[in-house]
């Protein structure tokens, strides 16, 4: 299953979000493997990985992919041809179907977006309850309305129900979006911090009210069987 992050607007913590995801499933047990398309290697880096991080050890002989906290991750990089990102993200898709491939790419880079939308499961549109964002949406709804797209979902990232004017822009976004929202995740210093040491949120912050949020949304987007641990495709 091959999901997108992305967003009409830069600074929503977009590559954040696709990446605690990618963790909490992996964590789950899931094949997760994380791509970025963004050139700025910012995926890997809200995973763990820096300079001597990467687990080169993993890595299969002759596969661009190395392994960061149990997600596989590539970069496909500036230079290839958009045939060959396509081929390079199939070749990373789990051979019993049951796999997850998380694609981060740039708010600005809808070329990327048109390319591989076709083969989406989902596309993942994160928002923050904030005016510039809220400004923004027409951006993805428009799209969404004139193609009759049923693959589009949004995200609502640093939910900060304190903050009056968050609070009300954050009803606002529920009310309009309805069911295509597929979950918050509140604000929580945590995620920052785990990036600042270079940790997962999991191992830095086992309590955080963002890695419970992480897990709920995880859960629908790979909802567990009943009868084993292995996951199964779709959304509660």
């Amino acid at each position: 299953m091959i999901v997108l992050f992305h967003s009409p607007k830069g600074g929503v913590g977009t590559s954040a979000v696709a990446a605690n995801l990618a963790l909490v499933l992996a964590e789950r047990g899931v094949f997760v493997t994380a791509v970025d398309l963004t050139g700025q290697g910012a995926l890997a880096l809200c995973l763990g990985d820096s300079s001597g991080v990467i687990d080169r050890s993993r890595q299969a002989e002759g596969d661009a992919a190395m392994i960061v906290a149990g997600v596989r991750v590539m970069a496909p990089g500036a230079d290839r041809t958009a045939a060959e990102i396509v081929a390079a993200i199939q070749s990373h898709e789990d051979e019993d179907g049951d796999g997850v491939v998380i694609v981060d790419i740039g708010s600005g880079d809808r070329h990327a977006l048109d390319l591989l939308l076709p083969l989406a499961a989902l596309r993942l549109c994160v928002l923050t309850p904030d005016p510039a964002a809220l400004a923004a949406l027409p951006l993805v709804y428009r799209d969404v309305q004139a193609t009759r797209d049923d693959r589009t979902f949004f995200l609502l990232n640093r939910v900060d129900d304190r903050l009056r004017l968050g609070r009300d822009i954050a009803t606002m976004l529920r009310g309009l979006l309805g069911d295509r929202l597929l979950g918050t995740i509140r604000r929580d210093e945590a995620v920052g911090e785990a990036l600042a040491m270079l940790e997962t949120l999991a191992s830095f912050a086992p309590a955080s009210a963002a890695l419970a949020d992480f897990r709920a949304i995880a859960g629908r987007l790979v909802p567990e069987r009943a009868d084993t641990a292995q996951p199964e495709r779709g959304i509660a």
